[in-house]
């Protein structure tokens, strides 16, 4: 059962983003050119560089840590439409999610609004590991190896923003640094999709996969398309953003 456990919710594929510190922006890379949508081509920031002062290991960390500890019932992986979407967001970099699953070829489609202004931080594909209900709990390089199975499986990503393709995407493979969760005392997404009565701090916990940092958007409508496939599982993830000025 514990086995059981562990392997539904470490094979969790997962997609996001979170709040961050203020400090001054990195340079991103492509070309400033319009395209089919008539905006500039979308700029991602190198994976190899911090942003806003953190490496994109720390940011994978930080979506994790926002992710669990969300309840359930207003988690925005479980959210059908993008009404949840904005829960627990702040500071500069805003998070995307797809859905949480272990054993489904999901589909996921919503609609959210943005501030303007925001950088969009997001995996394509990715999977945690870590030691709830695990006997005997695994080695922090057991957890690595755990967590860097699914990365090791993927044989296909893309990204598109505005229907305009982001190349060369197996560079934005990114291991995090360990790191702990926490989860609420009630309504985690332990208790109600893993059947564990767990809550409170888990460490250590680790993470493995492949990371979009967005520059922000122009304001108006956009379309950001991601996913992948890795060994039997695919995912398909669709976002229709509207980025609208927070100026009074």
């Amino acid at each position: 059962m514990k086995n059981n456990l562990k392997n539904w919710r470490s094979a969790a594929v997962i997609v996001g983003i979170i709040v961050g510190l203020v400090i001054a922006p990195v340079p991103a890379v492509f070309a400033d050119a319009p395209n089919a949508y008539g905006h500039s081509s979308p700029k991602i920031f190198p994976p190899d560089e911090p942003v806003f002062g953190l490496t994109y290991g720390e940011w994978a960390a930080k979506w994790w840590q926002w992710e669990f500890s969300l309840p359930t019932s207003v988690n925005p992986w479980f959210d059908d439409t993008g009404a949840n979407a904005g829960i627990g967001q702040s500071g500069p970099v805003y998070f995307l999610t797809g859905i949480l699953t272990g054993n489904q070829n999901p589909i996921v489609e919503r609609t959210i609004s943005v501030p303007a202004g925001k950088a969009l931080f997001f995996p394509i594909l990715n999977r945690f590991c870590d030691n709830v209900d695990t006997d005997p709990p695994m080695t922090l390089e057991q957890l690595r190896e755990c967590a860097a199975s699914t990365a090791n499986e993927v044989s296909n990503l893309y990204v598109r923003i505005d229907k305009k393709p982001i190349h060369d995407l197996f560079r934005y493979r990114v291991k995090s640094p360990l790191f702990c969760d926490w989860l609420p005392a009630t309504d985690n997404v332990y208790q109600t999709q893993f059947g564990s009565s767990f809550s409170g701090w888990t460490c250590p916990v680790a993470s493995d996969g492949f990371w979009i940092m967005l520059e922000p958007l122009s304001i108006g409508s956009h379309t950001i398309t991601f996913g992948g496939t890795s060994g039997s599982f695919t995912l398909d993830v669709t976002y229709h953003v509207n980025v609208f000025s927070s100026e009074p």
